[in-house]
C-alpha cells in the first residue's frame, strides 16, 4: 500500500480541516485589511470602470435589479404574515410534538419575533411580560439555541386577548398598566385550555 493510500484517522482529518480554516481566515483578514486601507482607490476604480465599460455597467445594473426584486418579494412575504418588514421575523415552521399516548404530531410553530410582530410589541417587551408573569413561559424552545417557540393557536389567542383588553380598558391603560387588565388572566387560561398549544379535539 502506498503512503498516499493510508487512511487518515479522525484526529488527523480534524487537524487538516482546522488548518484549512485557519488559512482561509488569514486570507479573509488580509483582504479585509487591504480593502479598509485602500477603500478610496477601490471605489475610484469601480466608478471609472462603471463610466467607461458598458458591459460592467450592465452587470452592476443586473445585480441591483436582482437585489431590488428580492427585497420586494421579502416585503410581500412579511406583509402576508400581517406585519412590518423586519429581517428578524421567521416564517412558521413545523416541529414534532409528543402528545399523550406517545402520539407524535407535526405542529406549525413560530419564533418570538413573529409573536411580537403580531402583537405589535418589541421582542424585549414579550420577554419582560414572561418574566413578570403577564404571560406564561413558552411551552417549547429550539434545541440548539433555546429560542422560544409558540404555536399558531397561541399566537391567535394572545392576539385576540390583547385586542379585547384594548377594547375594554383603552390603549393607554393597556400600554402602561397591562397587569391590571384582563390580558394576564386570559393568557394563563390559553395555556390551561391548550396545554400542548394545540386543540386536541381537532387533532391538529
Amino acid at each position: 500500500m502506498l503512503l498516499d493510500e493510508i487512511p487518515l484517522t479522525e484526529l488527523e482529518q480534524e487537524e487538516i480541516e482546522r488548518e484549512k480554516e485557519r488559512k482561509k481566515a488569514i486570507i479573509r483578514n488580509s483582504c479585509r485589511r487591504y480593502t479598509q486601507k485602500n477603500m478610496d482607490k477601490i471605489l475610484a476604480r469601480q466608478r471609472k470602470r462603471y463610466r467607461e465599460d458598458p458591459e460592467y455597467r450592465e452587470y452592476r445594473k443586473r445585480i441591483v435589479r436582482k437585489s431590488q426584486a428580492k427585497s420586494k418579494e421579502r416585503k410581500k412575504q412579511i406583509a402576508a404574515m400581517g406585519g412590518k418588514t423586519r429581517k428578524s421575523i421567521r416564517k412558521p415552521k413545523k416541529y414534532q410534538v409528543c402528545l399523550p399516548g406517545h402520539r407524535i404530531v407535526e405542529v406549525e410553530m413560530v419564533q418570538l419575533s413573529y409573536l411580537a410582530n403580531k402583537l405589535k410589541r418589541k421582542q424585549a417587551t414579550i420577554r419582560l411580560w414572561e418574566k413578570r408573569g403577564i404571560i406564561p413561559e413558552a411551552l417549547y424552545r429550539t434545541e440548539k439555541k433555546g429560542i422560544r417557540l409558540y404555536t399558531m393557536l397561541q399566537v391567535l389567542k394572545l392576539q385576540e386577548a390583547l385586542d379585547m383588553a384594548i377594547v375594554e380598558c383603552g390603549l393607554k391603560n393597556v400600554k402602561y398598566n397591562l397587569r391590571n387588565t384582563t390580558f394576564p388572566e386570559k393568557a394563563r387560561k390559553i395555556w390551561e385550555d391548550y396545554p400542548y398549544g394545540i386543540d386536541l379535539n381537532k387533532g391538529e
